[in-house]
């Protein structure tokens, strides 16, 4: 039963890093909001300018434009606001916080600053107080689909699954074109062993969005879960061909091919994906499983330490390393042979590891959006 567990995380370890929740990729956070008494044609210029360099992304350019406005009206709630996402998207939460809220103190009620606060809270660890700010959110604007999809990622990290998919659900109700919800339902269904219903979803987003990178990565692992190697080929073709230049892209096709024991492919896309990022720690993992397969235990103990020196908590890679170093062993002592006579996830079949592969979902809020 180990041996299952450990064959079906050899074969999906390669999406451990990549994987999240999608956030928010709404509008401009100032763009659409109702007008306020500081939007004199003059601030709405500036206004603009600060948005459109940020969008471009200048952001010194957008931080000084808006920090003009303010110096011309320290009452300008948008200018407020605007710093604050600028802030955000740096990872300096508290002062980002403290700009919503400013925006908040000059425009009471307004649900898009609270909503940021919560984002910025849930960032922090602070699932509490981001749930607070969320349902506030929602209350001042129920409209808005940000606040109930943020809110579903607060209550999934509580272990509240059930709110969490609602939360979701209206999310994805109140804008059916937004990836970012069905994506998170993605993650929820597959945790939850609910694989129809993640497919559904993933056929969602690529309907909306074909060249989505995390549909069609997480499409690839489905259909090798399902053993479905044909089309997890296929799709890693796909994904390899509209994104070229993501490491993770080869990695998906270099683990499809070691599943059908192409090694030496799998090993070309393994060493293309370290081509592109030497600090990939599934392309390291890939290579420790293809050296682990071939009998080259060495090379294989030192593809798991990179790929753990990178990314120290890839238990796979751990599992890998102790596998490898377990088999020389053993090998120094027999007279020949191949796999066979010590099973493990290197050499065992993946057919049997669909639960626990599809049960393995990272929820690392990494910010890669959709």
């Amino acid at each position: 039963m180990k041996n299952v567990s450990i064959t079906a995380a050899a074969i999906i370890c390669w999406v451990a890093a990549s994987i999240c929740f999608a956030q928010d990729t709404q509008p401009a956070p100032e763009a659409d909001q109702p007008a306020s008494a500081n939007d004199t044609l003059d601030f709405s210029n500036k206004l603009g300018l600060a948005r459109i360099y940020r969008e471009l992304g200048y952001e010194q350019r957008s931080e000084d434009a808006y920090l003009q406005v303010l110096e011309e009206n320290p009452a300008c709630a948008e200018a407020h606001h605007g710093l604050g996402f600028l802030y955000e998207q740096r990872g300096e939460y508290i002062r980002a916080i403290g700009a919503y809220e400013a925006a908040l103190k000059h425009r009471p009620g307004w649900g898009r600053p609270m909503y940021r606060i919560g984002s910025c809270l849930l960032d922090l660890g602070r699932l509490a107080d981001a749930e607070t700010n969320l349902r506030a959110a929602i209350k001042a604007d129920p409209a808005d689909p940000s606040p109930h999809n943020c809110l579903g990622i607060v209550l999934a990290r509580s272990g509240n699954l059930a709110a969490a998919e609602r939360e979701y659900m209206t999310a994805a109700e109140l804008d059916p074109t937004w990836t970012a919800p069905f994506w998170n339902l993605v993650l929820l269904y597959d945790q939850q062993g609910r694989y129809r219903e993640s497919d559904r979803c993933l056929d969602i987003i690529l309907e909306n969005d074909p060249e989505n990178f995390n549909a069609l990565y997480q499409s690839v692992k489905h259909l090798v879960g399902r053993s479905d190697y044909a089309m997890a080929e296929r799709t890693a073709r796909r994904l390899l061909s509209l994104h070229p230049r993501e490491p993770a892209s080869h990695e998906a096709l270099g683990i499809v091919l070691w599943s059908r024991d192409e090694l030496e492919e799998a090993e070309e896309c393994f060493r293309r994906a370290l081509e592109l990022d030497e600090r990939s720690a599934g392309a390291w993992l890939g290579m420790g499983h293809v050296r682990l397969r071939q009998e080259q235990f060495a090379e294989a103990e030192r593809s798991y330490r990179k790929a753990l020196d990178i990314q120290p908590g890839l238990a796979d890679a751990a599992e890998g390393l102790k596998q490898a170093a377990g088999r020389e062993q053993r090998y120094a002592r027999r007279s020949g042979g191949g796999c066979k006579a010590i099973p493990s996830f290197a050499c065992a079949s993946p057919l049997g590891g669909l639960t626990y592969l599809l049960m393995i979902v990272p929820v690392l809020l990494f910010r890669q959006r959709l």
